[in-house]
Order: C-alpha cells, then sequence, then structure tokens
C-alpha cells in the first residue's frame, strides 16, 4: 500500500495492520463559509484539505518507512462570518465532535494525531486549540496542531522575509499595507484557490477593489456592513499563483519540522504552541480550581450541618 493512505477506502484489517509506531493519523476540517462574490463557499474546507495531503506527501517522502492516514476532510467549523452560504456550529459540538474522534483512535491504539484547518476564525482556533488539550489529557494521545503559532505569526507578518525570498523580490509599502490588512477572501486567499482550484475562481477578483479594515473590526456579524457588503476583506485583485507558492513554502517547510518529531515521538511545544495555547491552559486549571473550591464548601456545609 502507498504511505499515504485514505482512511475510507481502507478495509478494518488493513487499518488494524498498520504498524501503530510508524502511522500518524491526519485530520482536517474547516467550515463551509462564504469568500466573497469570487470565490466558492467552500475556500477553508479546500485549504485544509491542501494542507493535510501535501503535509502527508511531504512527510513519507523524506521519511518513506512512516505511514500517514488520512480522514477525510470534515465541513464543519466555528465562528464564521453571518452571511449567506455560511454553515456555523457552536464551538461545544466542535470540540465535542473532535474529542469522539480522538477518543476512536486512541481505542485503535492511534496516538499520533495531527489536525489541520485553514479556518482563521480566533474562537475555532481556540477551539481546536482546547480539543487538542484535552485529547491530551483524557486519552494520552500525541495530538498536535501544526499550524497554530505559524497562523499567528503569519497573520501577524513575521514571515514577510522569506515571503520576499520566495517572490524573488521586495514587497513595497502598499503590498505590505495591503498584506496586514487581508482577513477573507482577500490578497491569500483568492491566490490559494488560484493556485490549486483556479476553475472556480470567478474572473470578477481582478474587478474588486481593496477592502481594508482593521482587526477590531473582524466580528462575525460585521462583514455585511464592510466595503460594499460583498463579504471580503482584503485585496483579491493582487492575487497571483506565485504568491500563493511562496507563503505555502513557508508552512511546509515548518509543518515538516513539527510532523517529523511527532513522528519520532518528540516533543512539539515549543514549535506549536501560541498565545491560544496559554488561554487553554489558563481555562482548563481555572475550571478545575473552581471545581475544587466548590467541592470544598459542599463537604464545609456537610460538616457543619451534621455537627449542628
Amino acid at each position: 500500500m502507498s504511505p499515504v493512505l485514505e482512511f475510507e477506502k481502507l478495509t478494518y484489517p488493513e487499518i488494524d495492520g498498520l504498524p501503530r509506531e510508524k502511522t500518524i493519523v491526519f485530520l482536517s476540517l474547516s467550515p463551509i463559509e462564504e469568500h466573497g462574490p469570487h470565490l466558492p463557499v467552500g475556500v477553508d474546507f479546500f485549504n485544509a484539505a491542501f494542507f493535510a495531503r501535501r503535509s502527508a506527501e511531504n512527510l513519507v517522502a523524506a521519511r518513506p518507512e512512516l505511514n500517514v492516514l488520512l480522514y477525510p476532510t470534515l465541513p464543519i467549523g466555528a465562528n464564521t462570518f453571518r452571511f449567506v452560504g455560511s454553515v456555523w456550529i457552536k464551538i461545544g459540538t466542535l470540540k465535542r465532535m473532535l474529542l469522539e474522534i480522538a477518543r476512536s483512535l486512541a481505542r485503535f491504539k492511534f496516538d499520533k494525531i495531527a489536525l489541520f484547518s485553514a479556518h482563521g476564525g480566533p474562537f475555532h482556533l481556540l477551539t481546536l486549540e482546547e480539543a487538542v488539550f484535552l485529547a491530551r489529557k483524557k486519552f494520552g494521545v500525541k495530538m498536535i496542531l501544526p499550524g497554530s503559532a505559524a497562523t499567528v505569526k503569519f497573520l501577524r507578518g513575521e514571515y514577510l522575509g522569506e515571503i520576499e525570498e520566495a517572490l524573488g523580490r521586495k514587497l513595497d509599502e502598499e503590498e505590505k499595507k495591503a498584506f496586514r490588512h487581508d482577513f477573507h477572501a482577500g490578497w491569500w486567499e483568492t491566490s490559494m484557490m488560484l493556485l490549486n482550484h483556479p476553475q472556480l475562481v470567478k474572473p470578477v477578483y481582478k474587478t474588486l477593489a481593496p477592502v481594508l479594515v482593521h482587526f477590531r473590526d473582524l466580528r462575525t456579524e460585521a462583514i455585511p456592513k464592510l466595503g460594499k457588503g460583498e463579504g471580503y476583506m482584503g485585496s483579491p485583485a493582487r492575487a497571483t499563483e506565485a504568491f500563493a507558492d511562496a507563503t505555502t513554502r513557508i508552512f511546509f517547510r515548518l509543518g515538516q519540522s513539527v510532523l517529523l518529531k511527532l513522528a519520532d515521538g518528540q516533543g512539539t511545544d515549543a514549535e506549536t504552541e501560541s498565545i491560544l495555547t496559554g488561554i487553554v491552559r489558563w481555562k482548563f486549571w481555572l475550571v478545575r480550581a473552581v471545581a475544587i473550591v466548590a467541592v470544598l464548601f459542599l463537604i464545609f456545609l456537610l460538616i457543619k450541618s451534621t455537627v449542628g
């Protein structure tokens, strides 16, 4: 069998016959969400599947003895913009679904799991981080979100130098400004669709005027009110395949390093932890502390009532 395996196409004996110590399960998901008048609602879904599959291919090319088990990409996610075509689910539903999948994989003794997503909603990412954290705690799996820290740094513009190097030129000041305000269905996502699914990109993208907004404006209900209310924030007309190729090189380089460590059983926290990870940990221990205090208080009341 090929070392990159599609979970749904295998028989159960084929799955069971995979050596657990040399197998990593790749999960990918992103919601169905509007992406302007020029892109399909499946942009994030397509990108999540692309990053998972290409990462799998890169990994087994470097380490042929490994197997990557590709779970079917899930068209789900939280924190989408409230617009026609967007499907949103509660963050609790998303978290429970991921934990149930992780629980099943743990029962099959597959304990190395990598999670991929291409949706940038902050509460969506926070939920993925929490699911990864809880899966580790509850089921003992080595589950990671390879792109978490890289995504935050990418959005902050920390990889601009590498992008320029890959493009073979410097970005001018207008381009840098456009990149800083490129949040949704703009320069990057339109470029990604030109790279992977050009037949799905409507030619109108070349005529769309920039809609440059600040991060503070990114409320889920705000997008119909921004620009002309056409459901995008950024500069779609700047899109090129070359820009998508330059940026994906960075993600694949960083992801490969993390995935190799996961395969070898090494720690990956230094490469994958972001500010969101800290929030998840703070929430986890706060909830535990409140629960302990509540139990102690109930015990105190019980003792007091008994003595009285």
